[in-house]
């Protein structure tokens, strides 16, 4: 029995491997949920979901992007992500902006939002945490196969779901003392 269920995920992980090169090359949306479940909820699988929401988002992700006080630059690319232009616009105060996208443009690293309405329409910004980044839960993974987690003093748990929050990669505790509420993976949170 472990035997064919090894089989069946090695047959499952050569497709996804075909799968994000088609990704890599033709610009593809994938589901990371869906990709998830696809290679049998194991954590193996739910890792590889993850990285590839980690680098091919969901495009069609929308929101509020909130911008901190102070200066933000904006640009415009085309096609190839080739810059076009670029605009610094200065904030006295927290705003926010209506986004309709979070993604990765080619050649300009980090995550991107695309700004839908008002005199920033079509520009881009990047995303940086505490500075600009979209309200809410961004790119949510729900694990099929709770994944072990190690809570900051070693505390060893259990989570449900990956996601981006406030522009940090975060996980859903499902047991103990933080059950149902989200740890940063960069405040001494890690996926066992």
């Amino acid at each position: 029995k472990k035997s064919e269920v090894l089989a069946e995920n090695q047959v499952r992980f050569r497709w996804l491997l075909r799968i994000i090169k088609a990704i890599d090359t033709c610009n593809i949306t994938l589901s990371t949920n869906d990709a998830g479940a696809w290679i049998n909820g194991t954590e193996t699988g739910l890792s590889v979901a993850e990285t590839l929401q980690s680098d091919f988002p969901r495009s069609t992700q929308r929101g509020l992007v909130r911008f901190a006080a102070g200066r933000h630059t904006f640009f415009q690319f085309d096609a190839t992500g080739r810059l076009i232009s670029g605009k610094a616009v200065q904030f006295r105060r927290a705003t926010a902006a209506p986004a309709m996208e979070r993604t990765r443009i080619a050649h300009h690293g980090s995550y991107w939002y695309r700004i839908t309405s008002g005199s920033l329409a079509n520009y881009w910004v990047t995303e940086v945490p505490r500075l600009r980044t979209m309200r809410g839960v961004v790119g949510r993974i729900n694990y099929f196969v709770e994944r072990s987690v190690t809570l900051p003093g070693g505390t060893q748990a259990h989570a449900s779901a990956y996601a981006w929050i406030n522009g940090s990669a975060c996980v859903l505790v499902g047991d103990g003392a933080l059950a149902g509420r989200w740890a940063s993976l960069t405040a001494g949170t890690t996926l066992n």
